[in-house]
């Protein structure tokens, strides 16, 4: 039997299958994967279902009966469930407060909204492909990624979770479930940009930047850049040069260019390494610009 064909535009789609399970709990999830590592796939939105290429999948293993659908506060944290949608996540009177909107603001950026009512953070961060908008975000935020598998739950730090793909960083067993964000930054000025051809295409370059401004100093910023290389970094070097600095359009320009430094670009279909690479420069610029005023 095969469980992949190629439908008429020639791109691969998993067509038969010899299961279809619906978990009630986490841990039954993770018994499941355990089972019979690497033939099932987890199902949420189905947007990751609808292209995999995989010829051994012939189990999908529905996620929406583990009410993981989630936006809520716990204690000094904001909990996103991993079956929560884009859509979820830009509507959220939470997320719209926390830090600027940046978080709300990714999601809102995320394809069209029909896609937005189908993807879901879950199989967006298990996918992470370079243009995804919200791993550079929870990067700036210092994210911590929560995930269940063979050895009971795990959390990771934003830098290692997106220091390399999960499918080298995780078991094959894995779910992402959960995302918590320290409440801590919920006060702080945030801004995030997506430069793009088009309002719902990929994105060439994204900016992520956060801070908090007393007086005219600016302490703890934070900048991350996405799209422009194959994992989100952190421009640490233009953070050290803003810290405890009177804010100024002066300072604005060195943070962009010391940002365009330390962001190792690639060129792709949307942009060249050199374009993403100006781009970086002017687009923290703008964007720290635009949180001080």
């Amino acid at each position: 039997m095969r469980h992949a064909e190629k439908n008429n535009k020639g791109e691969k789609t998993v067509r038969k299958l010899s299961e279809f399970l619906k978990p009630a709990t986490v841990e039954e999830t993770v018994e499941l994967l355990i089972e019979r590592p690497g033939k099932r796939k987890l199902l949420a939105g189905g947007t990751g279902v609808s292209v995999t290429d995989s010829q051994q999948i012939d189990g999908l293993i529905d996620l929406t009966g583990l009410e993981l659908d989630y936006i809520e506060e716990a204690g000094e944290q904001l909990a996103l469930g991993a079956v929560a949608t884009m859509r979820q996540l830009e509507s959220s009177d939470l997320l719209k407060q926390y830090a600027g909107g940046v978080v709300a603001e990714a999601a809102a950026n995320v394809g069209t909204t029909p896609l937005r009512n189908m993807i879901t953070l879950g199989g967006s961060l298990a996918q992470m492909r370079v243009w995804a908008d919200l791993p550079p975000v929870f990067l700036a935020v210092d994210a911590e990624i929560v995930v269940s598998g063979p050895e009971g739950e795990q959390s990771y730090s934003a830098v290692e979770f997106f220091s390399k793909h999960p499918t080298r960083l995780l078991d094959k067993s894995c779910l992402i479930k959960q995302v918590n964000l320290d409440q801590k930054l919920a006060d702080y000025r945030g801004n995030y940009e997506k430069f793009a051809m088009t309002s719902d295409a990929y994105a060439t370059v994204t900016v992520t930047v956060l801070a908090e401004l007393n007086d005219g100093i600016v302490t703890n910023p934070r900048i991350a850049i996405g799209s422009a290389s194959p994992f989100p970094t952190r421009c640490t070097a233009a953070e050290e040069a803003l810290e405890g600095q009177k804010f100024s359009q002066e300072l604005a320009v060195k943070a962009g260019k010391l940002a365009r430094e330390e962001v190792k670009t690639t060129d792709n279909v949307w942009g060249s390494a050199s374009y993403k690479s100006k781009l970086i420069e002017k687009l923290v610029k703008r964007n720290l610009l635009q949180i001080a005023e």
